[in-house]
């Protein structure tokens, strides 16, 4: 099995980055993963397509574990791993990223974050500013690459998912009527806007490598800044809500240039990715995760520890 320095445009991207200095808000510690000046993609986010991007349900009835994506644009769509679509029959969250050709329709994969609901609040899903707590996208990685590998596509587990998000509604005392995630978000949109703004990006940051308390706790890369800085609010969020309430603690623990390291020696096992171009999910190594390689560059890498790492 090879390994992430194996692969041609994930080792070339290693060798050129860099670490900046950290961000600190409350018990988080952000180091800033810098690269010089690369060809910036011209792709999409959901947060910025408009009427040119249609997210809805698969047909009239629906299915909780898939959702429809009609790209009208001219330019691919980058939907992010654990990005929260919101409306139509229930929320729901991707299970992995998904770079969506122009002027194309796929369906892709998802998880529901709204257990009590299945009934239309509008046609369409709608973009937010929020993704899955990070602590549950870290087990919904490992889920989804086991699902690949048994050959039932990227599939997570919704009965954990909906176990984790009641278990984290109640550890801070939110209440939903509907079981949503998206009423933890509004409980602490305030917190949340203070986080975004002091671990805002750096000019020539594409990625990030988060620390909990003092622990390792995951990477995010992205193929250029000005993609990062668009991705970076919905992303941070997830990492945000998994500390709140935790202590801070000065520094971290682990060697973030040691980590960065470290990520040649992953082992990586390419799978059909769901839109455009090839998947490579994380098998071992104590992380669990999955880099998008398009267009001969990182779309996205996301690894977060498992095990003894976590």
């Amino acid at each position: 099995m090879p390994t992430m320095a194996e692969i041609e445009t994930i080792a070339r991207t290693i060798e050129n980055i860099r670490t900046g200095a950290p961000a600190v808000h409350g018990a988080l510690t952000v180091i800033p993963v810098l690269a010089p000046a690369p060809v910036e993609p011209a792709w999409l986010t959901l947060g910025e397509t408009g009427d040119d991007v249609r997210v809805t349900e698969v047909d009239e009835v629906g299915a909780v574990p898939r959702v429809k994506v009609v790209n009208l644009a001219g330019q691919p769509l980058l939907l992010l791993d654990g990005e929260e679509l919101a409306g139509a029959r229930q929320n729901r969250v991707l299970n992995t990223t998904v770079l969506v050709a122009a002027r194309s329709e796929l369906t892709v994969p998802v998880s529901c974050v709204e257990q009590g609901r299945w009934a239309y609040r509008g046609r369409h899903f709608e973009a937010t500013d929020a993704s899955l707590f990070a602590s549950l996208r870290r087990k919904k990685a490992a889920w989804v690459t086991s699902s690949v590998r048994a050959g039932r596509g990227h599939m997570s587990d919704q009965s954990g998912t909906w176990h984790d998000l009641a278990a984290k509604a109640a550890e801070h005392g939110v209440t939903s009527r509907t079981g949503a995630m998206r009423d933890f978000y509004q409980r602490y949109e305030k917190p949340m806007a203070r986080a975004r703004q002091a671990l805002a990006p750096l000019s020539g940051q594409v990625g990030a490598l988060v620390f909990l308390s003092g622990r390792w706790t995951g990477l995010e890369l992205l193929a250029g800044p000005s993609l990062f800085a668009r991705a970076w609010p919905r992303l941070c969020a997830g990492y945000v809500a998994d500390a709140i309430g935790r202590e801070p603690v000065a520094r971290p623990i682990e060697s973030p240039d040691a980590l960065l390291r470290a990520l040649a020696s992953w082992p990586v096992e390419a799978v059909a990715a769901v839109g455009l171009g090839t998947e490579y999910r994380i098998t071992g190594g104590n992380v669990a995760g999955a880099a998008l390689v398009a267009d001969d560059q990182i779309a996205h890498l996301m690894a977060f520890p498992v095990g003894e790492a976590a």
